[in-house]
């Protein structure tokens, strides 16, 4: 059976999907750049996601590695768009900080793609499988892992300790649904990802579960996102419609007064000439 990628051919159409209607919203001109950073997001996830199918059709271990390295190469890129758009979404803009938070996923690029092996591993000596529950095998490493690994985690936890924080300060600046709908999504986020740390490290046997993660934050986000652009675009519509009628108003005044300036000056003029008749 191949249950597996297909759940994650609809998971990566889903994303597709999702990153190209945010890529539209953002050439818009409400809020493009948080759409445009959140429609990148999804379209690094799809291709994430087909990196992972690829990863589990591999049979031999230079496939295995390539495909592994790119499957990383995509995780750091995701991880610093992903960043920026909770920046962009929380309001939460320190410039500086993100640059390090950035860097921080451009070294563990750098290492991954220098590598021969790429981050996580030092040395893969074979691929092993491990049958799920429904009789389907997926591949699995065995090899030594990258003394370097710790600047994942350290990119890792930097990263999910700033958008937390972001969140947080959203929530006490008064944005607490928005606040809490983020942290939520993130949340589900982290801990798959934690999950396929243990996997990556050998202490539980299992398939990665990161891209479940992504579709929720995927989901649950662009769903807030449109929530919010349909209620800009209402909001533009009234005050467009009130400075439609406000002009109307003073369009009627301004013939009122002109009406009532025209009526004077005849009266006044029929008044002047009565008066100068009577003189004479």
């Amino acid at each position: 059976m191949t249950l597996v990628p297909t759940i994650l051919n609809i998971f990566a159409g889903i994303c597709l999907y999702v990153g190209l209607l945010h890529l539209l919203i953002a050439s818009g001109r409400l809020k493009p750049s948080l759409h445009l950073s959140f429609g990148l997001t999804c379209l690094v996830i799809f291709s994430y996601i087909l990196a992972l199918i690829a990863k589990y059709k591999t049979m031999n271990v230079d496939d295995y590695i390539n495909a592994r390295k790119l499957l990383s190469a995509l995780g750091y890129i995701d991880g610093i768009i992903t960043i920026w758009f909770v920046a962009l979404y929380t309001k939460l803009k320190p410039v500086r900080l993100l640059l390090v938070l950035n860097s921080l996923y451009l070294i563990c690029l750098l290492i991954n793609q220098i590598s021969p092996t790429g981050i996580l591993y030092s040395h893969i000596s074979r691929l092993s499988s491990i049958t799920l529950p429904w009789g389907e095998p997926i591949t699995q490493p065995e090899g030594t892992l990258n003394p370097l690994l710790g600047f994942q985690f350290l990119a890792l936890i930097s990263n999910v300790v700033f958008a937390f924080y972001a969140c947080y300060r959203q929530y006490q600046r008064g944005e607490k649904k928005a606040g809490l709908t983020l942290g939520l999504s993130l949340a589900i986020f982290v801990g798959t990802v934690q999950h396929d740390r243990l996997v990556d490290l050998g202490t539980i046997k299992s398939i990665y579960i990161a891209e479940y993660g992504f579709l929720v934050f995927v989901v649950i986000m662009s769903l807030n996102l449109v929530k919010d652009l349909m209620q800009a675009v209402k909001l533009r519509e009234q005050l467009m419609e009130s400075q439609r009628l406000r002009k109307i108003a003073v369009e009627v005044e301004r013939n009122r007064l002109a009406r009532d300036l025209s009526r004077f000056s005849i009266a006044d003029i029929v008044y002047c000439g009565h008066n100068c008749r009577s003189f004479a």
